[in-house]
This record gives C-alpha cells, structure tokens and sequence, in this order.
C-alpha cells in the first residue's frame, strides 16, 4: 500500500473510532471524571483564590475552551464556585463541548436548555435562562435608519440590502455582480458589503482589488468587521468584532442575505427577511483537484434555524435575485416564523439579560455560603 494511501487510511480509522467514542455520553462522562483526577491544580497560575468570590467562565460549548475547562477544574479544587455562560447560540448543538462537569450553566432560551440536557446531560437544575446576553446592549447603540443610512452615504429613500459574507471571497464579488445587474436593470437597491471578520480574509490576495472595487461603486456600502483588519496575522484570531455598524445596518436594512451564519438570526432579531446564499464556484479544469467546501447547511444549528421557515435558500444567481426582490416586495411575510425562531432561540428579548445574568451569580454565591456554613 502506498504511503499516501496507508496514511489516508489510518486518518479515517481515527476518525470512525472518535466520532465512535463521542456518541457514547456514557464513555465521554467517564474520560471527564479521568481528566478531572489527572489535572494538575498548579497549573494555574498569577490568579490566587484567596482574591476571588466566584468564577464567571465564557468558553463551554467552544471549541479551544480548554483554559476555562482548566480554570473550572482549578477553582473547584479551592471550592469558588463556578458558573459557565453560553456565548453564541450554537455552542451547545454545533461546537462541541469541553470536559467539564457543569454546577450552573447559563443559557439563552427554550431550545439552548434542551440542548444541554439532550446533547450534554446536564441535569434541568443545573441550567437557568437569563436571556441573549449578546444582544442584551443593542438598543443603546442604534441611530435610526435615516441618520445612519445617510451617515454611511446612502439613501435613506431607497431599498437597503445587507449582505453579510464569509470566508470566500467568491460571495463579495458574486453579489456585487448580482448588484450591478440589478441596477443596470432598473432596481433602485444599494448595498452595504459587510466583510466576515478573518485575518485570512483580510490578508487574501483578492481582498483589497474586492475592497477598493467595491468602494468604486455608487449605492455600495463596505463594512468591516474587523477595525484592526491590517493589524496580525493570518493564523489569529480576530480579538475585536466591529458591532455598533453591524446593529444599526441590520435595523437600517430592507433584507439581509448571508450564508448560513449567526447574522440569520440576528436579522429575524431585527425583523428583516433573510436569504441564504448557497452556491460556489464551478471548478475550471486547470484545477488538478477541485475544492471540496464544508456544508454547513448540515450543521445542526443551521438545519434547526432553517426549519423554522423563517429563511429562504438559494442556489443560483437567478433564484437569489428573485428572492431579493421578493423579500424587499414582501417586507411582512415570514414575520410570524421570525418571531417563533427569536422566542425559541433566544428566550427573552428585554434588555435586562444583564440583571438576570447578576441575579445568577450572586444566588450561587450565596448557595454556596450557606453550604458552608451548614457544613
């Protein structure tokens, strides 16, 4: 067997036997309790316990969260309680889990607290809804359509489209072609081109002729994600996302088209129809091996927020240009659907997850002082 081979062999072998071990909830709790006896509590350091009341931990449910999973462990040695909170909404479906054992998590809403009971086995009363703590700040930064609208140089007067892109730069270029047809062709839409926050993006070859093309454009709009796109380096992680443009163009937009990311729930959020673009480009035959692209249409949390019928899907120019103008025809359709994906995902939208989130810790605290007391 050829080296090549043997080796892609063995990868695949690995793989069934770990997607073999993480269906069993039974064998992961027991590699958790292992790991728990294993870590070393040192391993922690220029943090003493003596200066804290309680651990207030952002990372279960993420992918690369081993240092909250270290300091859990660590802080559960010198008895401070620990309560984790879920950043995004899927955290708990799509992005795996760290060995942890959980004493308080802290969810959004409905379908985050099955989540954790389902797909992790937290117990029910170890799990509280406080709300989207994400969202918890946006009404304090929006402007109003027109002022912003015309802040950023567009027309208040004419239809908006937010497209929110991703890693490919093939999707920028693509809808700023679907963009110029339509205009050439009478529609009176602008745009607002708002760039996914990667430094791989952002250090492409293609970015800055996409950038400054885009700029050329009347009734085009580009938003960066990342405000310190030029600084670090590709294999980063981008420590800072742009929000306060982000909340205001999806209140000031007439409809929002993405690919498959949390923007789809942020524009039911704001009320704006939502388009899925779900092409890529067709491989040349200079290519020796074409691009295989991940599906995230397939990801739990993505089949999950499409199944609420809330947003439409295309698969082609020509269909994702009719959706637009469509949904920009039909502003109120698919309304009732929105509202149903924002209360099962993301529970109250009140303003005062923050208060909820205060209210958590100072009852564990304060659980936790009694126990003691009582001991």
């Amino acid at each position: 067997m050829a080296r090549a081979e043997f080796r892609g062999l063995r990868h695949r072998t690995l793989n069934a036997v770990l997607r073999g071990v993480a269906r069993s909830r039974r064998l992961l709790s027991q590699l958790v309790r292992l790991e728990a006896r294993l870590h070393d509590p040192a391993s922690v350091e220029g943090v003493s316990p003596g200066d804290l009341d309680e651990l207030l931990l952002l990372g279960i449910g993420t992918i690369n969260s081993e240092w909250e999973g270290a300091l859990t462990l660590w802080a559960r040695r010198h008895g401070l309680p620990v309560m984790h909170l879920v950043g995004n909404y899927d955290n708990l479906s799509s992005k795996g889990f760290r060995g942890v054992d959980v004493d308080r998590l802290l969810v959004w809403g409905p379908n985050m607290r099955a989540d954790a009971m389902r797909l992790h086995g937290i117990p029910a009363d170890r799990i509280r809804m406080i709300g989207a703590i994400r969202y918890n700040g946006i009404h304090r930064v929006l402007e109003g359509r027109e002022a912003f609208l015309r802040s950023i140089g567009l027309d208040p007067a004419r239809p908006t489209i937010l497209f929110a892109g991703f890693m490919l730069e093939f999707h920028y270029f693509e809808m700023l072609s679907i963009f110029e047809e339509a205009v050439k062709a009478g529609e009176p839409w602008q745009l607002i081109l708002r760039v996914y926050p990667s430094k791989a993006l952002m250090h492409s070859v293609y970015i800055h002729p996409l950038l400054a093309y885009a700029r050329s454009l009347p009734g085009v709009y580009v938003s960066l994600a990342d405000p310190h796109a030029r600084m670090g380096v590709r294999d980063r992680e981008v420590l800072q996302i742009e929000e306060r443009e982000l909340w205001n163009a999806l209140n000031s937009c007439d409809a929002l088209v993405n690919l498959f990311s949390t923007i789809s729930l942020e524009g039911c959020i704001f009320g704006k129809p939502v388009v899925n673009m779900w092409y890529f480009p067709r491989p040349v035959k200079a290519m020796g091996r074409p691009p295989i692209y991940m599906d995230y249409a397939q990801n739990f949390h993505n089949r999950r927020i499409v199944s609420y019928g809330a947003i439409r899907t295309a698969y082609g120019r020509r269909e994702l240009t009719e959706m637009i103008r469509h949904a920009l025809a039909n502003p109120a359709e698919l309304a009732e659907a929105r509202r149903a994906t924002v209360r099962d995902e993301c529970g109250v939208l009140d303003g005062k997850a923050a208060e909820r989130l205060a209210e958590a810790c100072i009852d564990e605290y304060q659980a936790t002082q009694n126990t003691r007391r009582a001991g």
